[in-house]
């Protein structure tokens, strides 16, 4: 990743997501990631703040940007079940703004990763996103905000959730899905047609759904031309 960040003709970020171990953190640092995440969202307040500070430390020293997380962001990063539906209590796990206040307040990051609804995976059903929680984080705290579980979602909920202070947007799932789809509905289109498949068709139609996808999506949410 870092060789081809390296070579790429626009900027590139490389960023080690969801990092709860220190030592970790601190190697991908020392290996030139220029953005890493301290996942301290199981932590009490105290803890997470603690620990964030912990981490904070070193990445100023080396000019690498800190994200943090606070609340539950539902079902595990890689999407865990995805056909499991959870039975929540929003208070109980979407992020407490004034908890968020008395974070930024207290730590020294460049973003923060908020619960209002999003899920890790491919959406099973609606999600129902907390618009006005995550204006008023984003009104208390001043703080560009960072939403985990972007995939899937419709066009007006990225917008919207962008309108309300999400400035970096975790995409993944829905991509990786949509590329799936496109190439198994060509090897059954070349299976009809009694047409060979080989490996590296399979690589040029991955990578033309890809960059097909990631162009849409980029324009949706205003980033297109932006590097």
């Amino acid at each position: 990743m870092l060789e081809a960040a390296r070579k790429a003709k626009v900027p590139v970020a490389v960023h080690l997501d969801h990092g709860q171990d220190h030592e970790i953190l601190i190697r991908a640092m020392k290996l030139g990631f220029s953005s890493i995440m301290f996942d301290g969202a199981h932590l009490q307040l105290e803890e997470n703040i603690r620990q964030t500070n912990e981490i904070s430390k070193i990445a100023k020293a080396l000019g690498v940007s800190v994200e943090a997380e606070l609340g539950k962001i539902l079902r595990p990063e890689g999407g865990g079940d995805e056909e499991e539906e959870e039975e929540y209590d929003p208070d109980d796990i979407y992020t407490n703004p004034k908890e968020a206040k008395t974070f930024i307040e207290n730590t020294n990051i460049d973003a923060l990763a908020v619960a209002y609804g999003t899920a890790h995976g491919v959406y099973t059903k609606e999600p129902v996103l907390d618009f006005d929680r995550l204006q008023l984080i984003k009104d208390i705290t001043g703080m560009p905000l960072v939403m985990h579980g972007g995939s899937g979602l419709d066009e007006a909920a990225y917008v919207k959730s962008i309108q309300c202070g999400i400035r970096k947007l975790n995409y993944y799932s829905n991509m990786a899905f949509e590329v799936a789809n496109t190439i198994q509905s060509k090897l059954n289109e070349n299976r009809a047609q009694n047409k060979k498949s080989y490996y590296h068709d399979l690589s040029k139609w991955a990578m033309e759904a890809i960059q097909e996808d990631i162009v849409r999506t980029m324009r949706i949410f205003g980033s297109a031309g932006k590097a």
